[in-house]
Formats: structure tokens, C-alpha cells, sequence
């Protein structure tokens, strides 16, 4: 019957269904190879795309059928086309991980170098997706250390999203671990943002030392920052965060990851370091526990806010809510005399100030915190939610 159709009426091989579907692509997506071999031998364009601009082609990739891409290949497709996203037949299949099919689309001429609307090429596709064995396929004939738009490298991504198996097969094929992004982010660093200890073994010993203080951030901040505690074992010591903002013990204290904390302290850390104090926002957002912890390590009891000056302690401000902790406070040597003096006597006091000058306040422009401008220890301390 099909034949008949076929050489009868000629216009409906390519003929659309109201999905914008051919014959062939139909015959594609079922898995009817000799309805496929029929239509491409009857004149029908495998070519033709659908509503989102995907060809057979692209669809037997997506599905798996090894035996229909090599039908439509030999019939004359475009390995290359492009989809409305940019991906080609061959991001398509390395998504997936069909190796073989892989393997088709290269001799039948994919290009390796095809980037999709992010600009990420087949390759990196792979990474990101963690398929391994098409890495393998694909890594001799292409630069294992191309960029996205935003800088992350094939390697960053395998990490980013914890494919440990694939980023072991790209340190093996040579990937550079000292390649950041345009965040200035090391491979490094988004393994101990997650925690990953698997990731950080492999990193640790290849990542430059130099390139981790050139990019601004520490590992060890990154990790205090999302309470993984193991993972600031495995990095072993504080580390200044190098920008000046603050440091990896601050982190830990404001996210309140107390073993964070003791692990930070243990090795050395010196909580009086950032501009605004880790005893501070203790006091505001922590526990009794977390300021006694601090106030044994050394921390400043007459810590104070950066371009703020303050007629009487800071810390002892952020605690009159907290009675327990004010109690600590004082129990500590923390001098409260300051707070019953008052410089301008029995005289004139100033005009208290405008609601527009204490909007400004909470924003820390009137502290002169540029560029510290909008940053957590500062919203934390005046009141800001916690995110």
C-alpha cells in the first residue's frame, strides 16, 4: 500500500501533518525502518523540520535508534542542521551518551566544533551531562579546555554538577584545572561549594596554588560558607578571603555551622580579621554557644562597625534583645561603663536624624562601605532577613 501511495501521489511523501510532522518523521519516531527506507528512496527530504526545527535525524538521535541514523544519514541528512536551541544531531546523541551513534555522526561529517545558543559544543555537552564514554569518543579531535559564554570549561560543569566519574576521565585526558571563570571560579571552588570530598581528592593536588590566590576566593571560605564540614577537613586550614570581605570563619558563623566553626578554630583562625567582626553577627543571629566559642578564641569584645563610631560597645547594642547573651557578654570582661556616659553631658544634644538618612543607613552608604555596598555582614547586622 505504501509504495502505491508513494508512486501515485508523489506531493504527499513531504506532505505536513497540523504538528508540522512528515511522513518520515512519523516513520522516525515509531521506529518504522522500512517505511523510512520506502519514503527516502521515494524522493522524501530528510531535511524537513518540525515546529521546533528538529529533523528525523535529530529525533533518532534523541531516541536511541542506531539503525535509523545510519538509514537517514545514507539518505542524504545534514548531520549539522540546527534546532530552535542551537544543539545539533550531534549534541543530541552526546547528551545521551549513544556513543555509537556518536561515532556515525562524525564520519558522516558533524562538526565537533558546533556550539548551541550557550555556546557549548558537543563535547562539553557531554561533561555537563556526565557521559563518560562519549567524552572518550569525542576528546581526541577537539580543545578539551573550550569555554562557554560565561567561561565554564568542560571540566568546571562536570564538577558544578558532580559527575565525579566524568571529571576523573577528563584530569586523565589532560583537562586544565587551573582555567577559571569569568566568575573567577576554579573547578576547586565549586567542588567545595558543594561539599564534594571524591572531587576535591582529584583537584586538590593539580590546581595551582597561585591561580586559587590570583581569583580573589578561597576554597576554604567557599566551603565554610555552606557548612561542609568534611570538606574544610580535607582543605585543612583558614585561608584569608583574599578580596578583603571576609574571611572563612565569618562565613561559617553566619551560616551558624558550629563544627564549621571549632574546625576553623582548631586550625588556627583568627576571628578578629574582617571589617565587620564574626562576634558581631554572633550576637545578632547566633547562639550563646556560638559567642561563648568566639570570645574563647580571642575574638575583640570592643569590635566595631567599619566608619561607624559609636558612643558605647557595638556588640553590647546587638544584644539588648538577647538577655542570655548579654549576660555572657558582660561576664566576659565586656566593659558596659561606656554605655551610662555620654559626651555631650547635660548640654544641646543632636537632631536625631532624618527618616531618609536612616533609610540610607540600612544600606550602608552612610558607613562608606563602597564596594562593600549591599554585602551580607552589614544587611545581617542591621536587620536585613537571612537568605
Amino acid at each position: 500500500m505504501a509504495i502505491v501511495l508513494c508512486s501515485e501521489f508523489p506531493g504527499l511523501v513531504d506532505r505536513r501533518t497540523l504538528q508540522a510532522e512528515t511522513p518520515l518523521m512519523v516513520a522516525t519516531e515509531r521506529g518504522d525502518l522500512d517505511s523510512m527506507e520506502l519514503l527516502l528512496e521515494a524522493g522524501a527530504n530528510p531535511d524537513i523540520s518540525g515546529a521546533n526545527r528538529e529533523t528525523p535525524l535529530y529525533r533518532a538521535c534523541e531516541m536511541g535508534r542506531e539503525s535509523a541514523v545510519a538509514l537517514l544519514l545514507d539518505g542524504g541528512a545534514d548531520p549539522n542542521h540546527r534546532c530552535q536551541r542551537g544543539w545539533t544531531a550531534l549534541h543530541e546523541a552526546a547528551a545521551r551518551n549513544f556513543a555509537s551513534i556518536v561515532r556515525l555522526l562524525l564520519t558522516a561529517g558533524a562538526r565537533l566544533e558546533s556550539r548551541n545558543a550557550y555556546g557549548l559544543t558537543p563535547f562539553f555537552v557531554a561533561a555537563q551531562c556526565g557521559k563518560p564514554d562519549t567524552l572518550c569518543v569525542l576528546y581526541s579531535a577537539v580543545d578539551i579546555d573550550t569555554q562557554a559564554n560565561d567561561g565554564a570549561t568542560a571540566l568546571y560543569e562536570a564538577c558544578k554538577n558532580e559527575h565525579v566519574e566524568t571529571v576523573a576521565v577528563l584530569l586523565r585526558i589532560g583537562a586544565d584545572t587551573n582555567k577559571v571563570t569569568k566568575d573567577m571560579l576554579l573547578p576547586l571552588h565549586i567542588s567545595a561549594a558543594k561539599g564534594n570530598i571524591r572531587l576535591l581528592q582529584l583537584l586538590l593536588l593539580l590546581t595551582s596554588r597561585s591561580c586559587v590566590r590570583k581569583s580573589g576566593i578561597s576554597p576554604v571560605y567557599l566551603a565554610a560558607e555552606n557548612g561542609h564540614a568534611e570538606a574544610l577537613r580535607l582543605l585543612d586550614r583558614a585561608e584569608r578571603y583574599e578580596d578583603g570581605r571576609a574571611t572563612a570563619l565569618f562565613a561559617a558563623v553566619y551560616g551558624g555551622y558550629m563544627d564549621c566553626v571549632d574546625i576553623l578554630l582548631s586550625a588556627g583562625a583568627d576571628p578578629n580579621l574582617d571589617p565587620v567582626s564574626p562576634l558581631l553577627v554572633a550576637v545578632k543571629v547566633g547562639t550563646v554557644h556560638l559567642v561563648k566559642t568566639l570570645i574563647e578564641a580571642g575574638a575583640d569584645l570592643t569590635a566595631s562597625l567599619p566608619n561607624n563610631p559609636c558612643p558605647f560597645l557595638v556588640v553590647l547594642r546587638l544584644a539588648l534583645q538577647r538577655l542570655d547573651i548579654l549576660k555572657v557578654l558582660l561576664d566576659s570582661g565586656c566593659e558596659a561603663t561606656a554605655c551610662f556616659q555620654c559626651k555631650f553631658g547635660s548640654g544641646p544634644h543632636p537632631i536625631r536624624p532624618s527618616t531618609a538618612f536612616c533609610s540610607r543607613l540600612r544600606l550602608g552608604l552612610s558607613f562608606g562601605f563602597q564596594p562593600w555596598e549591599g554585602n551580607r555582614p552589614l544587611q545581617v547586622l542591621l536587620g536585613y532577613p537571612r537568605r
